[in-house]
């Protein structure tokens, strides 16, 4: 997935009639930031340059493409633009030291319930619901966790509610999001298949995906 900008607005779930409440946005942050630090820390020294379900980036590209993005997510939640530059592959010598903090300013922003109000933007002259972004930086973690998890041999799991919630939000997200190009086609699976499946599928990843 690569980064997408467009409006969705959160809703709650509707099961067989009933709806449920999401959880708070907030709460599911330091969550899904939480497994991405278990992933990046088992990313091994010799897999920078092993592919990823993510055709755009080998394990270097999207560890890169991640340090690119996480001032400009950082600074949204404070409303605030911030210029991240050109985006470069990871430095074999400095991506650990770069990334993880970054990781934990950015749990530590999109915690506040604050954040989550009003609008703000990533870059450029437009500003959108800051919900939409906060559904960004989920789907940036658990997606982009995957990708890494699954081209680097790691099987973590995230809780349910989280996985749901980023489905949903996604799947609001994906008409737009393949016709700008952020997603790729659908992957079709059950409509009973597990929740990170769906969410899979729903952005255009196989999860049957193996490097």
């Amino acid at each position: 997935m690569k980064a997408l900008v467009t409006l969705f607005t959160p809703s709650s779930r509707r099961t067989v009639g009933v709806v449920t409440a999401r959880p708070r946005p907030e709460t599911l942050v330091p969550v899904a930031a939480a497994t991405f630090a278990e992933i990046v820390a088992g990313i091994p020294d010799d897999a920078l340059g092993a592919p990823t379900p993510c055709p755009d980036y080998d394990v270097a590209g999207l560890l890169g493409h991640l340090i690119h993005r996480a001032p400009q997510l950082i600074g949204a939640a404070a409303k605030e633009e911030v210029s991240a530059g050109e985006q470069a592959p990871a430095d074999p010598a400095t991506w650990r030291t770069t990334l993880v903090p970054l990781v934990d300013r950015l749990a530590g922003a999109w915690s506040r319930p604050e954040a989550w109000e009003g609008s703000t933007r990533i870059e450029g002259p437009m500003e959108m619901p800051a919900s939409t972004i906060g559904g960004i930086v989920l789907a940036e973690l658990v997606l982009h966790g995957w990708d890494l998890a699954r081209a680097t041999g790691q099987e973590p799991t995230w809780p349910g509610p989280l996985l749901e919630t980023t489905h949903q939000d996604m799947a609001a997200m994906a008409p737009m999001g393949r016709k700008m190009g952020a997603f790729g086609p659908e992957v079709p699976v059950a409509d009973d298949a597990p929740a990170l499946d769906r969410l899979l599928g729903t952005v255009g990843r196989d999860p049957s995906w193996t490097p």
